[in-house]
């Protein structure tokens, strides 16, 4: 189907939702994309909501502000505790469900509360052919994903983006600080801030795009996009410093393209 036809199918889904309009936002790609529709068609009717815990950056705060006031949209912060949940704490291999479920009921009843009567997730088409157990929650919540519905890939997302002038529209995909510490660790503060600390470090020197996981026993391990890797090899002796000073004893290094 033509991206041409998938955006006006987009833009009449829209548009037929009376009321007012909820979507969970995090300043991506994605979500940037559907907040923006979403205000095209039903224009001061639109809530983007921005979940804010131990699991995000306060510089991913920053970006999605930026984002929400590029885009002109309504804009809350909603704080919630994902370490004050058993079953997320706990860090097994379907966290991301028991996390989503969470975090969507919270916003179900706050759509509620505000009387907003739909609630959206920037989940697309390519998100449906992943393991993503985070899908299932949305579902059960009777969360609606329009992208998807429509059949809108990531790729047709960044191209419309671009068209639209999002500066979100080359923007690398940011999984939460969660995602970075290995199946089974049991989640902390600690570690989650020691992530926060080396990631932080690397996107002051230029690195955007790459990452510090915790693969456990005292094993830390970077991941570096090669575009990034001019950025890092120069000052590889200070992030080392700064892993062994946070406790690690061993810093495994992986590029990638």
């Amino acid at each position: 189907m033509k991206v041409e036809i998938k955006v006006q199918r987009l833009t009449d889904m829209l548009m037929d939702l009376r009321g007012g309009i909820g979507i969970g936002f995090s300043g991506g790609v994605d979500s940037s994309y559907l907040v923006y529709s979403a205000e095209r068609a039903r224009p001061g009717r639109v809530t983007a909501f921005f979940f804010y815990s131990a699991f995000i950056s306060s510089r991913e705060l920053k970006w999605a502000t930026h984002m929400a006031n590029e885009i002109g949209v309504r804009f809350h912060v909603v704080e919630w505790d994902p370490l004050g949940h058993a079953n997320i704490r706990e860090n097994s291999t379907i966290r991301c469900y028991y996390c989503k479920f969470t975090i969507y009921n919270l916003l179900v009843r706050k759509c509620k509360i505000l009387g907003l009567g739909h609630l959206l997730d920037g989940t697309q088409a390519d998100d449906l052919r992943r393991d993503r157990p985070g899908l299932k929650a949305l579902g059960q919540l009777g969360v609606r994903t329009p992208l998807a519905d429509v059949g809108l890939g990531k790729d047709e997302i960044r191209r419309l983006s671009l068209l639209a002038g999002l500066s979100s529209w080359n923007r690398e995909s940011q999984s939460c600080l969660a995602t970075r510490i290995r199946h089974g660790i049991p989640l902390s503060m600690e570690l989650l801030t020691r992530v926060d600390m080396v990631e932080g470090l690397l996107q002051r020197l230029g690195a955007m795009n790459s990452r510090f996981e915790i693969l456990g026993n005292g094993v830390g391990r970077l991941i570096i996009r090669d575009a990034d890797w001019r950025y890092v090899e120069p000052h590889m002796d200070k992030i080392k410093g700064l892993v062994f000073d946070l406790g690690f004893k061993e810093m495994k290094i992986c590029q990638i393209t």
